[in-house]
Protein backbone atom coordinates (compact mmCIF):
# COMPACT_ATOMS: atom_id res chain seq x y z
CA UNK A 1 0.00 0.00 0.00
CA UNK A 2 0.88 3.43 -0.52
CA UNK A 3 3.05 5.27 2.26
CA UNK A 4 -0.16 7.53 3.17
CA UNK A 5 -3.07 5.13 2.97
CA UNK A 6 -5.90 5.59 5.35
CA UNK A 7 -7.26 2.01 6.09
CA UNK A 8 -10.70 2.16 7.48
CA UNK A 9 -12.26 -0.46 8.66
CA UNK A 10 -16.09 -1.64 9.26
CA UNK A 11 -16.12 -4.28 12.32
CA UNK A 12 -12.40 -5.53 12.86
CA UNK A 13 -13.83 -8.13 14.80
CA UNK A 14 -15.95 -9.69 12.53
CA UNK A 15 -13.31 -9.06 9.42
CA UNK A 16 -10.75 -11.38 11.31
CA UNK A 17 -13.48 -14.10 11.84
CA UNK A 18 -14.41 -14.41 8.18
CA UNK A 19 -10.72 -13.80 6.78
CA UNK A 20 -9.91 -16.84 9.24
CA UNK A 21 -12.43 -18.57 7.84
CA UNK A 22 -11.31 -18.53 4.76
CA UNK A 23 -8.51 -18.94 5.34
CA UNK A 24 -8.63 -22.03 6.67
CA UNK A 25 -10.22 -23.71 3.89
CA UNK A 26 -7.38 -22.83 1.53
CA UNK A 27 -6.31 -26.40 0.63
CA UNK A 28 -2.95 -24.96 -0.14
CA UNK A 29 -2.35 -21.12 1.46
CA UNK A 30 1.32 -20.77 -0.30
CA UNK A 31 1.75 -17.34 -1.46
CA UNK A 32 -1.41 -15.89 0.50
CA UNK A 33 -0.75 -14.26 3.47
CA UNK A 34 -2.45 -15.12 7.00
CA UNK A 35 -5.44 -13.35 8.46
CA UNK A 36 -3.56 -11.95 10.98
CA UNK A 37 -0.04 -10.67 8.82
CA UNK A 38 -2.63 -9.00 6.78
CA UNK A 39 -4.41 -6.90 10.02
CA UNK A 40 -0.72 -6.56 11.05
CA UNK A 41 0.46 -5.05 8.37
CA UNK A 42 -2.82 -2.82 8.15
CA UNK A 43 -2.34 -1.75 11.38
CA UNK A 44 1.10 0.12 11.03
CA UNK A 45 -0.80 2.57 8.70
CA UNK A 46 -2.90 5.20 10.17
CA UNK A 47 -6.39 3.61 10.14
CA UNK A 48 -9.52 4.04 11.27
CA UNK A 49 -11.89 1.38 13.01
CA UNK A 50 -15.76 1.68 12.76
CA UNK A 51 -18.04 -0.47 15.27
CA UNK A 52 -21.24 -0.46 16.29
CA UNK A 53 -20.91 -2.60 19.29
CA UNK A 54 -17.55 -3.04 20.41
CA UNK A 55 -16.44 -1.37 23.46
CA UNK A 56 -12.05 -0.27 23.52
CA UNK A 57 -10.24 0.80 26.13
CA UNK A 58 -7.83 3.47 24.38
CA UNK A 59 -11.19 5.41 24.69
CA UNK A 60 -9.15 8.88 23.76
CA UNK A 61 -9.16 7.73 20.49
CA UNK A 62 -12.72 7.26 20.30
CA UNK A 63 -15.29 9.23 18.36
CA UNK A 64 -19.26 8.49 18.89
CA UNK A 65 -20.61 9.42 15.26
CA UNK A 66 -24.10 10.68 15.27
CA UNK A 67 -25.92 7.61 13.39
CA UNK A 68 -28.98 6.13 13.54
CA UNK A 69 -31.13 3.93 11.70
CA UNK A 70 -33.67 4.91 9.09
CA UNK A 71 -37.09 4.80 9.64
CA UNK A 72 -38.68 2.17 8.31
CA UNK A 73 -40.82 2.23 4.92
CA UNK A 74 -43.95 1.37 4.11
CA UNK A 75 -44.05 -2.27 2.07
CA UNK A 76 -46.64 -0.78 -0.57
CA UNK A 77 -44.64 1.71 -3.16
CA UNK A 78 -46.50 4.58 -3.57
CA UNK A 79 -46.93 4.96 0.63
CA UNK A 80 -42.99 4.53 0.40
CA UNK A 81 -42.53 7.85 -1.64
CA UNK A 82 -45.27 9.24 -0.09
CA UNK A 83 -43.44 8.83 3.40
CA UNK A 84 -39.82 9.76 1.54
CA UNK A 85 -41.47 13.32 1.06
CA UNK A 86 -42.65 13.90 4.12
CA UNK A 87 -39.05 13.19 5.31
CA UNK A 88 -37.08 15.24 2.38
CA UNK A 89 -39.98 18.60 3.78
CA UNK A 90 -39.44 18.48 7.60
CA UNK A 91 -37.50 20.98 8.40
CA UNK A 92 -33.39 20.62 7.84
CA UNK A 93 -33.72 17.48 6.55
CA UNK A 94 -31.96 16.54 3.36
CA UNK A 95 -32.55 13.49 1.37
CA UNK A 96 -30.57 11.65 -0.71
CA UNK A 97 -32.09 8.45 -2.52
CA UNK A 98 -28.99 6.89 -4.09
CA UNK A 99 -29.77 4.34 -7.00
CA UNK A 100 -27.35 1.68 -8.46
CA UNK A 101 -28.73 2.25 -11.93
CA UNK A 102 -29.49 5.01 -13.84
CA UNK A 103 -33.12 3.52 -15.33
CA UNK A 104 -34.02 3.20 -11.23
CA UNK A 105 -32.98 7.29 -10.87
CA UNK A 106 -34.60 7.89 -13.53
CA UNK A 107 -37.94 6.22 -12.82
CA UNK A 108 -37.87 7.14 -9.33
CA UNK A 109 -37.96 10.50 -10.66
CA UNK A 110 -40.51 9.94 -12.63
CA UNK A 111 -42.56 8.72 -9.37
CA UNK A 112 -41.99 11.87 -7.12
CA UNK A 113 -43.14 13.94 -9.82
CA UNK A 114 -46.29 11.80 -10.16
CA UNK A 115 -47.21 11.22 -6.53
CA UNK A 116 -45.25 14.12 -4.05
CA UNK A 117 -44.97 16.81 -7.42
CA UNK A 118 -44.85 19.60 -4.46
CA UNK A 119 -41.85 17.57 -2.78
CA UNK A 120 -40.14 16.14 -5.64
CA UNK A 121 -37.52 18.51 -5.89
CA UNK A 122 -36.61 18.22 -2.16
CA UNK A 123 -35.17 14.68 -2.62
CA UNK A 124 -31.61 13.95 -4.33
CA UNK A 125 -31.58 11.25 -6.35
CA UNK A 126 -27.83 9.98 -7.73
CA UNK A 127 -26.13 7.44 -9.12
CA UNK A 128 -24.06 5.18 -5.89
CA UNK A 129 -24.03 2.17 -4.05
CA UNK A 130 -24.69 2.00 -0.60
CA UNK A 131 -25.35 -1.47 1.25
CA UNK A 132 -27.39 0.12 4.64
CA UNK A 133 -29.19 3.37 4.42
CA UNK A 134 -28.61 5.49 7.94
CA UNK A 135 -29.35 8.89 9.10
CA UNK A 136 -26.57 11.70 10.24
CA UNK A 137 -27.94 14.12 12.93
CA UNK A 138 -24.80 16.86 12.13
CA UNK A 139 -23.19 18.46 14.83
CA UNK A 140 -20.81 21.40 14.41
CA UNK A 141 -18.63 19.27 16.59
CA UNK A 142 -18.12 15.54 17.44
CA UNK A 143 -18.08 14.80 20.95
CA UNK A 144 -14.55 12.84 22.00
CA UNK A 145 -15.02 10.35 24.79
CA UNK A 146 -11.80 11.82 26.48
CA UNK A 147 -14.36 15.05 26.69
CA UNK A 148 -16.30 13.01 28.85
CA UNK A 149 -14.18 11.99 31.14
CA UNK A 150 -15.50 11.88 34.54
CA UNK A 151 -12.93 10.82 37.43
CA UNK A 152 -12.06 14.34 38.54
CA UNK A 153 -13.96 16.84 40.06
CA UNK A 154 -12.43 20.19 37.77
CA UNK A 155 -12.58 17.55 34.81
CA UNK A 156 -16.26 17.26 36.14
CA UNK A 157 -16.92 21.02 35.83
CA UNK A 158 -15.66 21.53 32.73
CA UNK A 159 -16.96 18.80 30.92
CA UNK A 160 -20.83 20.16 32.04
CA UNK A 161 -20.11 23.55 30.49
CA UNK A 162 -18.44 21.52 27.16
CA UNK A 163 -21.25 19.69 26.67
CA UNK A 164 -23.82 22.81 27.35
CA UNK A 165 -21.69 25.11 24.55
CA UNK A 166 -22.13 22.20 21.87
CA UNK A 167 -25.52 21.74 22.78
CA UNK A 168 -26.01 25.49 21.97
CA UNK A 169 -23.61 25.13 19.25
CA UNK A 170 -25.59 21.68 17.50
CA UNK A 171 -26.64 22.53 13.98
CA UNK A 172 -30.26 20.57 13.20
CA UNK A 173 -29.37 19.63 10.26
CA UNK A 174 -30.29 16.21 9.28
CA UNK A 175 -28.83 13.61 6.64
CA UNK A 176 -30.75 10.74 5.36
CA UNK A 177 -29.12 8.35 2.69
CA UNK A 178 -31.36 5.84 1.25
CA UNK A 179 -30.05 3.04 -1.03
CA UNK A 180 -33.01 2.40 -3.72
CA UNK A 181 -33.26 -1.31 -2.41
CA UNK A 182 -33.97 -0.16 1.15
CA UNK A 183 -36.71 2.27 -0.03
CA UNK A 184 -38.68 -0.52 -1.72
CA UNK A 185 -37.71 -3.48 0.53
CA UNK A 186 -35.72 -5.32 -2.43
CA UNK A 187 -32.81 -7.10 -0.64
CA UNK A 188 -31.65 -9.71 -3.19
CA UNK A 189 -28.50 -7.86 -4.41
CA UNK A 190 -25.11 -9.24 -2.48
CA UNK A 191 -21.89 -10.56 -2.79
CA UNK A 192 -19.90 -13.63 -3.25
CA UNK A 193 -16.10 -14.35 -3.25
CA UNK A 194 -14.69 -15.23 -6.43
CA UNK A 195 -12.13 -17.70 -6.77
CA UNK A 196 -9.65 -15.45 -7.69
CA UNK A 197 -10.20 -13.52 -5.11
CA UNK A 198 -12.82 -10.69 -7.02
CA UNK A 199 -15.78 -9.52 -6.06
CA UNK A 200 -18.29 -9.59 -7.73
CA UNK A 201 -21.90 -8.40 -7.92
CA UNK A 202 -25.09 -10.62 -8.03
CA UNK A 203 -29.14 -10.70 -7.64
Amino acid sequence: LPEKTLVLMHETVELSEQARGYYERLTSPDGIFSPNATFGRLARKTNIEVTQYAARTDLADRVDLPIQQLVPFDQDAKSAIHQLGELATADNNTVNVLCRKQAEADRLAELTQELIPDHADSIRISLGALHRGFTWSQTDELIRSDALDTTQTKTRRLTKARKHKLAAQQSSQTLHLIPHHELFHRYAVGFFCHLQHNWRLFG
